[in-house]
């Protein structure tokens, strides 16, 4: 430890007076926090003291020369800042650099921090000198007397910008053409590209070699290529070699390109999705604005929403063009890439408008209507969005309800001429009301009509789907069904979706999970309506093994048993046909015997064996026979302990 010893109090009186504050202590050590306070203390009145006696001469420079600007300058602040003396430049030369600052101070004001150029290293400092000091004088004028910090960053901005001017060199501003420095292209897409590039160019040069080429450009790369493929051009047989190793080049070369092609046309569907669910205004317009599109007819009858109000309609034209209108913006649609949810969106927001405009204007009749719902349907199996045997009212449900939303054409022209209707013949508007008394079906409102035919305006959520002659799940309602042509259909519908399945590459358990869940349904939306036999359903449950077995899905004498055993207990799953429609004819009978409908049970009443059902009859025998045949086979074979005993 440094030790401080305090001299006698006679022998330091002189240094108590020229340093006053300053605390003495006697015979005693100091710590080093004590020791650098009163290091501290003492420079500072050194310090001072060197200030005072500066002062005078100061003053006396400034008299002999007043109009001479000087820079006075301790040793402290000399050594502690560095500063550099100004450069005595002419006058127009230093007005010239200061309107230069504030043309930079103007350019950069409003411009973000982060957005600004970026400032680079500074050459040739040493030279650099006299234009620094004469930037420094400009900028203490500029923030002479500001205490604003972005005021001071912006002129430390410019003044660095005007230095850089003078000494010859500019600020950076990155170029985002440059190659190879997209920073949205993953590294691993440059590299398949540079890639894709060297092997079609070895593949090209290695062609112009065998092509006979033999200048010297093509000899020293082909040399290259082949040490490159560890093949020797002195064997016999290096051309065939060459050959291989050409075809292989280009192998890599396209699948390397297929790899890029999935990538962009990945990287396009989560563009398009994006910008739909960010701006789907500003994605529809877009859309629109790619097809040329013919300049609208300049028409001197005044229009609303592109009708004429002069009461000459040409409906049959009208609706001719909507059509079209309607198809293209759905067909636009149909070409992006977007995902189920937003395409359906895209076309409720977009499409449907199209026509809703027109609806209570334009005479639309129920078949135009269909149709377009019908070419609708078509486009989205068209472009793979909706597939052939998909349910079309789970098309038209709501997304909240399990549905896809898509919006139902004629549900919307029928709803909104009836609110129109609604809304008109309530008003009292004298004017309205005799407009109203006299349209007796010259409009599609049909005002002047005590009635409105029910079959149009009635709520169409339920019967939208219905037709003169009724089809629920492809099977007529009108009593005359005929049960062997259905069988054979269904049979033959069932055999193709099963062997569709079985050609593909699907694993055990996906597969069983398919055909119960694509091929058996096209049979149980016929149980209870048509009439199948326990031979007609053994039948298909013997089809069903005849086609696995074909496709080397199950052994010829592997157990039946196992093959309709849940996968939890240890067999593969696949649901039992005959069990699948006995189960459910036998649910359906109990459901509508306990209806206490009084149609429903006069229906049932006379229902003697006319329905696959039996309403009519007490038992059905089949029923308990089929149990407890099939628990007593499965008892047996996996043991007592399986199942309870039957009663």
């Amino acid at each position: 430890m440094r030790k401080c010893i305090v001299q006698d109090c006679s022998k330091s009186q002189t240094n108590k007076e020229n340093m006053p504050g300053v605390t003495f202590h006697r015979k005693r050590y100091l710590t080093d926090l004590q020791l650098q306070e009163v290091k501290r203390e003492v420079g500072q009145i050194l310090y001072q003291q060197e200030e005072f006696q500066n002062l005078p001469e100061v003053r006396a420079e400034e008299e002999i020369q007043p109009q001479q600007r000087r820079i006075s300058r301790t040793p402290s602040s000399s050594r502690s800042e560095g500063r550099i003396s100004d450069v005595h430049l002419p006058r127009s030369q230093h007005e010239e650099r200061r309107e230069r600052f504030l043309q930079l101070v103007t350019h950069y004001e409003f411009v973000n921090p982060l957005n600004r150029p970026r400032i680079p290293k500074l050459r040739n400092v040493n030279k650099a000198r006299d234009i620094i000091s004469s930037a420094n004088s400009i900028l203490q004028q500029y923030l002479n007397g500001t205490n604003d910090l972005q005021k001071a960053h912006l002129g430390v901005y410019c003044a660095s910008a005007l230095i850089l001017e003078l000494n010859g060199q500019q600020v950076y501003t990155p170029n985002p053409n440059r190659k190879n420095k997209d920073s949205d292209t993953p590294m691993w897409k440059k590299r398949l590209e540079k890639n894709i590039d060297e092997y079609r160019a070895d593949a090209d040069v290695v062609s112009e070699f065998l092509a006979g080429n033999n200048s010297r450009r093509v000899m020293a790369k082909t040399q290259a290529i082949a040490r490159k493929a560890q093949i020797d051009l002195n064997n016999a047989d290096h051309r065939q070699q060459l050959l291989n190793l050409k075809d292989l080049l280009r192998q890599k070369a396209k699948a390397k390109g297929a790899r890029l092609r999935r990538y962009n046309k990945l990287t396009k569907r989560k563009q398009q999705n994006a910008a739909f669910e960010n701006n789907q205004k500003q994605f529809l317009t877009s859309l629109e604005k790619q097809g040329e599109e013919q300049p609208a007819e300049i028409d001197p009858q005044y229009r609303y929403l592109g009708v004429c109000q002069d009461g000459r309609i040409n409906h049959t034209q009208l609706k001719k063009e909507f059509q079209e209108k309607y198809k293209s913006r759905v067909t636009k649609l149909l070409n992006t890439l977007l995902s189920g949810g937003n395409l359906i969106k895209a076309i409720n927001s977009w499409a449907v408008p199209v026509l809703t405009y027109s609806f209570g204007i334009v005479k639309w009749s129920v078949t135009d209507l269909d149709e377009l719902d019908r070419l609708t349907r078509r486009l989205l199996t068209k472009f793979r969005h909706l597939h052939t045997n998909s349910s079309v009212i789970r098309l038209y449900l709501p997304r909240r309800r399990g549905g896809r939303g898509l919006l139902n054409i004629k549900n919307q022209c029928l709803n909104q001429e009836a609110s129109l209707r609604r809304k008109l013949l309530k008003n009292r508007d004298p004017l309205i009301t005799a407009v109203a008394r006299e349209d007796a079906g010259y409009t599609p409102l049909s005002l002047g009509c005590e009635l409105i035919p029910v079959d149009r305006y009635m709520p169409t959520s339920i019967n939208y789907h219905r037709k003169s002659n009724t089809v629920t799940w492809g099977v007529c309602q009108d009593g005359r069904i005929n049960h062997t042509q259905l069988k054979k259909e269904f049979q033959e519908k069932y055999k193709s979706r099963v062997t569709k399945l079985l050609n593909t590459l699907l694993s055990g358990g996906n597969l069983i999970k398919a055909i119960n869940s694509w091929a058996v349904p096209v049979l149980t939306y016929s149980f209870g309506i048509v009439k199948w036999s326990v031979t007609d359903l053994d039948e298909l449950d013997r089809l069903t093994r005849r086609l696995l077995t074909k496709f080397r899905h199950l052994h010829t004498n592997s157990s039946v048993i196992r093959l309709y055993l849940p996968r939890r207990r240890g067999g593969r799953g696949l649901l039992n046909i005959k069990n699948q429609c006995l189960n459910q004819e036998a649910s359906l009978r109990r459901k509508l015997l306990k209806n206490r409908d009084p149609l429903i049970t006069a229906v049932a009443r006379e229902d003697a064996g006319y329905t696959p059902l039996s309403l009519g009859c007490e038992l059905i025998p089949v029923d308990k026979a089929v149990v407890l045949q099939t628990c007593h086979i499965v008892r047996k074979v996996l043991g007592q302990d399986e199942f309870p005993p039957l009663a």
